[in-house]
């Protein structure tokens, strides 16, 4: 039997829009959305095609940029019998949240990455906010083995923990690659008239958190020129001006190619023509995505959950550690290996994301975790 599940998210973002049609139209039970806008000012996913989902809008007031106070949830629905959210960005109003839930009788899951998302330590408000937030859950959905491990070491016991590893919508980059292949080889003519090079890239916003001046002074001292390799960065952001700065000030700025316009649906081609994808922090879906596309990443070995399925010398070239120093020495190792190690890691990466990270088996664990609330099924430790 059903039961009627109402997830709440502080907006949505459209990469979420593909994983929440699957919820409404895959999973075993009945799912009504809240979303509040975008801090910009924009919907999000909102404007990206939510109209076949079951939505009820909610009001933000943005506290930061990151952090709001959640007004207009509702709960009063017939026959709603549990009540999901996510754990991190409501933090003010969450509490409130789940006293209303429990008074109705509603069960409670929270979905979270858990760990920060700067990686350092939370403040004490934040972590008080938290023990509150894992203290009143039936059930946590986790993004990965890391943040599994994460609630553990929080207290939360391993069996109301589901493990739904966060990703793209790979079956949908799966299908359509003979397509992506096209566009890869017509964005390599376009940029370098079909000259045989290995190409770097980035592709992504061009925040401050993500680092890419690092990426760039990286690919500098990996020699590109022994390589005749070249760094495409693709994506538009506040950092855009200065990595440009950044990047006409090196030896080898030819090499360096800034595309700040990157249509949507455009993405597919770009990690087609990419040999390898750079990601030295605050990597995630970026990463995840390249891996569908067979391309091979190159990253920090950050602590996240998007990364749990990066493995050095199997899926992808880790660094030894967090510096600069030992990222650019993995650039250089990654341009320097044979082709056919190269394509054996890409194949692999593939596999991995096709058997354990599809938004298909996401729905999988929140429809797990909804029907261990309702006491429908024994718990399955992940």
């Amino acid at each position: 039997m059903k039961a009627k599940v109402s997830l709440s998210q502080r907006w949505c973002p459209h990469y979420r829009v593909p994983l929440f049609e699957k919820l409404a139209s895959l999973s075993r039970h009945e799912w009504i959305f809240q979303f509040g806008a975008h801090p910009g000012g924009g919907k999000g996913g909102l404007d990206a095609g939510t109209g076949a989902l079951r939505v009820h809008a909610v009001r933000n007031r943005w506290v930061t940029s990151r952090y709001c106070w959640q007004q207009g949830v509702r709960l009063d629905w017939p026959e709603l019998q549990v009540a999901a959210f996510e754990l991190s960005y409501s933090i003010l109003s969450n509490p409130l949240l789940m006293l209303r839930a429990r008074a109705r009788g509603l069960k409670r899951i929270g979905w979270g990455k858990g760990i920060s998302e700067a990686g350092g330590e939370r403040s004490r408000l934040k972590q008080l906010a938290e023990r509150i937030h894992l203290a009143g859950c039936d059930a946590i959905i986790a993004y990965g083995q890391t943040s599994r491990d994460y609630f553990v070491g929080k207290s939360v016991p391993p069996e109301r923990i589901f493990v739904a590893q966060n990703s793209n919508d790979t079956n949908a980059i799966l299908s359509r690659r003979e397509q992506s292949e096209r566009e890869g080889a017509e964005l390599r003519r376009s940029l370098f008239g079909g000259c045989v090079v290995p190409v770097a890239g980035y592709l992504g916003r061009l925040a401050p958190e993500k680092r890419v001046d690092v990426i760039i002074e990286a690919f500098v001292r990996a020699n590109p020129e022994r390589h005749d390799a070249h760094l495409v960065i693709a994506g538009d952001g506040p950092c855009l001006g200065a990595l440009r700065t950044l990047a006409a000030a090196q030896p080898c700025r030819d090499r360096i190619h800034f595309v700040p316009h990157v249509p949507d649906g455009a993405e597919h081609g770009y990690f087609q023509m990419f040999d390898f994808y750079l990601s030295f922090a605050v990597g995630g879906l970026g990463a995840v995505e390249a891996m569908a596309h067979a391309c091979p990443v190159v990253s920090a070995p950050e602590k996240r959950p998007e990364l749990d399925l990066l493995v050095d010398g199997e899926t992808a070239y880790l660094a030894a550690d967090l510096s600069a120093e030992a990222f650019s020495a993995t650039v250089a190792r990654a341009l320097a290996a044979p082709r056919d190690e190269r394509r054996r890691l890409a194949e692999l990466a593939r596999e991995r994301v096709t058997t354990g990270a599809t938004q298909e088996k996401m729905v999988e664990s929140f429809d797990s975790a909804v029907d261990y609330v309702m006491g429908r099924r024994q718990p399955v430790s992940l």
